[in-house]
């Protein structure tokens, strides 16, 4: 706890995002709730956001930021509790940034831009239990490797390495599969990027030895009823990273971030 208020309190002192080097739009050509005004539902959503003491920040919200400036918008940041996309069924915000994974079940509800995250998977091993592991492709036949259950992982695992008689084996969450792979019960874990930075900071033993891309990405969510935003909203997006403002922002962050996280990246 005493770490992350640290790393909460180095965040909020970087830089907002720069001056935007172009507008894309002007306001009237981008209907929203209340004329020339963007309002954004924030859900604190770790290592993405956090709560600060004037409101949320972090690198989804100034990315959201950066896009409403391109959009000639002023932005309303307002705190989007319990379900954070129930906001937008119900005309209360524009967007929300809350980590929003895209998928299809979320985009029966709500518009999804196009990812401003993308989100690998992490091949993490024992070092001490298991040192002749070097990447995924060292596994071999009975090994077994840790999943958390439901997760896009698991579903990687299944197709991947099932077929070649690799034992895959869900864990309810990713805390009761690092402590597996810590005891030497399994012999690897795959999991969010994300979620593995955590295990591996929380357990000596245990390396991130290689990302896999599942696909998967977050997206900020839009109000399902306007779909002109949607439009004007992925077109900034790629216009920053684009012009590298993207990465700019993401570098602001990059303590915090996951390093295979960039839509900039190879």
């Amino acid at each position: 706890m005493t770490a992350l208020l640290l790393l909460v309190g180095v965040l909020l002192l970087l830089p907002r995002p720069e001056t935007p080097i172009t507008v894309g739009r002007a306001s009237a050509e981008v209907a929203t709730l209340e004329d020339g005004l963007l309002t954004v539902g924030a859900a604190p959503t770790s290592p993405y956001s956090f709560s600060g003491p004037e409101g949320p920040t972090g690198f989804e919200v100034d990315i959201v930021l950066e896009v409403a400036r391109r959009l000639g918008l002023e932005s309303r940041l307002v705190p989007a509790e319990g379900d954070p996309f129930s906001s937008l069924e119900e005309g209360q915000a524009d967007v929300v940034v809350a980590g929003a994974p895209i998928t299809a079940e979320l985009e029966s509800r709500v518009n999804l831009s196009e990812p401003y995250v993308r989100v690998l998977h992490a091949f993490v091993v024992n070092a001490d239990a298991r040192p002749d592991l070097t990447g995924l492709d060292d596994l071999a036949e009975g090994d077994d490797v840790a999943v958390v259950e439901g997760s896009t992982g698991h579903a990687w695992a299944i197709s991947a390495l099932e077929p070649e008689a690799i034992e895959v084996g869900p864990y309810p969450d990713v805390e009761a599969a690092a402590v597996a792979l810590a005891a030497g019960a399994v012999d690897a874990l795959i999991v969010d990027e994300v979620q593995a930075m955590a295990a591996t900071d929380a357990r000596e033993s245990l390396r991130i030895l290689e990302t896999v891309p599942t696909g998967a990405g977050l997206g900020i969510a839009v109000d399902p009823r306007n779909g002109d935003l949607l439009t004007a909203m992925n077109e900034a997006l790629a216009d920053m990273a684009a012009d590298g403002t993207y990465d700019r922002i993401y570098d602001r962050y990059r303590v915090a971030l996951p390093p295979g996280g960039r839509i900039t990246a190879g």
